[in-house]
């Protein structure tokens, strides 16, 4: 499932023959950032494909990728963050409207280890959806531990869809926008902030 972006070149490179896992997607603005109405548009940005925690981790850090999908479902340990070098997002500098990060579960379930936390910094929003036509995709912690998004102070974010599980977010200040999904009883974990249900 690659997301196309209507008047946006969209590029696929990679092994796609032999392991269409390891694909990268480029979606490249058409009209030099300008949209339909003549206004600015967010700049390019890559979408990646992932399989494994440290794919997805090392997505996470890498300042060009704002959409990221899953390919299968793994847990994130953190043995996998210290491997990675991410306990955080990357800044996208210079886009128009905030560093924002798409995580399309896209059908699977990405899980946290007990005490595996990645951080949603300030000036950063964070979107989880699943574009699954059958809406099975999640974030749990598992054995009911604590781990998954932690949500600081100044930072964003918004569950679109999907299945959020007990304990899977901690917000210590930030915004949580809940559009859409299935929240667990104890999904979110609000210490502070503001957690608004706009669906």
């Amino acid at each position: 499932n690659i997301p196309v972006k209507r008047n946006y070149l969209t590029t696929v490179y990679g092994p796609i023959l032999t392991d269409s896992n390891n694909i990268t997607v480029t979606i490249d603005s058409a009209f030099e950032n300008v949209d339909n109405n003549g206004n600015g548009t967010d700049p390019d940005y890559e979408v990646k494909v992932v399989d494994s925690a440290v794919d997805f981790l090392k997505a996470l850090k890498d300042p060009k990728i704002g959409h990221i999908v899953l390919t299968q479902s793994f847990t994130i340990t953190a043995e996998d963050i210290a491997a990675a070098g991410v306990s955080t997002f990357a800044t996208r500098a210079g886009e128009a409207e905030g560093n924002t990060t798409v995580i399309n579960l896209n059908g699977f379930t990405l899980s946290f280890e007990d005490g595996a936390t990645v951080e949603v910094p300030a000036g950063q929003t964070l979107v989880i959806n699943d574009e699954s036509d059958n809406n099975t995709g999640g974030v749990v912690v598992e054995n009911g531990g604590d781990g998954g998004f932690v949500v600081e102070n100044g930072g964003t974010l918004t569950i679109e869809s999907g299945n959020i599980g007990e304990g899977a977010i901690e917000n210590k200040g930030g915004d949580v926008e809940i559009k859409g999904g299935d929240l667990a009883e104890g999904a979110i974990e609000n210490k502070g902030g503001d957690v608004e249900i706009k669906g």
